[in-house]
């Protein structure tokens, strides 16, 4: 299984440099240059890991930083050199961003396993994701818990990653969070929300389709059962009259009536499945309808007018 993203893979074990940082910074008092060689030591660790990305430069930075202190030391005092505690906090910041990095990515597994798909078929995708919206100021658990909406809405991780950059530009619109502007998407995909008529965009409403939808299967689960309890009523009234080489009137009604029971049974599933093929093609044609709408959305959101989609096009 493929793991989390590099933020995660940094950040939710970073335990051992916030130990590292808080170990010198209580020393700080005394030896600047004890903290200093500490921290190098721990970035050192991480980069020859290959695992800071775009932490690198930031905490290089800090390094630096400590250096200086270290070398004007003696001039700065030790009351200033008490700071080494809120250096060492860096390091539990630290700790507690990539927790939460890490929590998200376990929900957002969880949440396309759910699916029936599995994380693995996604997780390249995902981090291409988490790197793109970086760019855009958002951090990793942000993404995924957006992804994670996302999913969980469409009930598809690819659709989810497919309306993520449009989240992304919905929630520059409204100056929201990402997973805000991530639930008002998937609400409009459901057939609920307000958002589309703030932009002059019309919601295909889903609320009928799935309710005849759910009539549609609950009649075909009966036609099910009724077809199979005809079935075994016949098999009794066989096995009853076996061996006999003359039926009585009653016994050939019997047997006649069985038999017309079972053919009435097989007729009414026929229509129900039909019926319910037609209410399965009426609700995703809803849920086109709404993912359709999305992607006018997400065209004016960008500033260019809505794109007409061909006929029958899902995207």
């Amino acid at each position: 299984m493929a793991g989390p993203s590099i933020a995660v893979r940094v950040l939710g074990d970073a335990s051992g440099l916030a130990r590292s940082i808080d170990q010198a910074g209580g020393r700080a008092k005394a030896n600047a240059s004890a903290m200093q060689g500490a921290f190098s030591t721990a970035l050192g660790a991480l980069n020859r890991a290959g695992v800071l990305g775009p932490f690198q430069d930031a905490l290089a930075g800090v390094g630096a930083s400590l250096e200086i202190l270290k070398e004007h030391a003696k001039q700065i005092g030790p009351a200033f050199l008490a700071g080494g505690a809120a250096i060492a906090a860096v390091g539990t910041s630290l700790q507690v961003l990539g927790s939460k990095d890490k929590a998200a990515h376990q929900q957002l597994q969880a949440a396309v396993e759910a699916t029936g798909h599995s994380y693995d078929d996604y997780a390249s995708k995902v981090e291409a994701a988490i790197h793109h919206q970086e760019a855009f100021g958002h951090t990793a658990d942000q993404t995924q818990d957006a992804l994670r909406v996302l999913t969980q809405a469409t009930g598809d991780p690819t659709k989810a990653l497919q309306y993520l950059n449009e989240a992304a530009d919905l929630a520059a619109a409204k100056h929201e969070d990402l997973a805000t502007a991530a639930t008002q998407m998937g609400k409009v995909y459901n057939g609920q929300g307000r958002i589309l008529k703030e932009y002059g965009l019309q919601l295909t409403n889903t609320k009928q389709a799935a309710s005849a939808l759910t009539s549609a299967q609950k009649q075909a689960q009966t036609a099910d059962v009724n077809v199979m309890k005809s079935k075994q009523r016949l098999a009794d009234v066989q096995a009853l009259l076996a061996g006999k080489s003359k039926l009585t009137t009653a016994e050939q009604l019997r047997l006649r009536n069985a038999l017309l029971n079972v053919q009435q049974a097989d007729v009414a599933q026929k229509a129900a499945h039909e019926h319910l093929a037609a209410a399965h093609a009426a609700a995703t044609a809803a849920a086109q309808g709404n993912g359709k709408a999305l992607d006018q959305l997400g065209a004016k959101l960008k500033g260019r007018p809505p794109i007409p989609l061909a006929a029958g096009s899902t995207r």
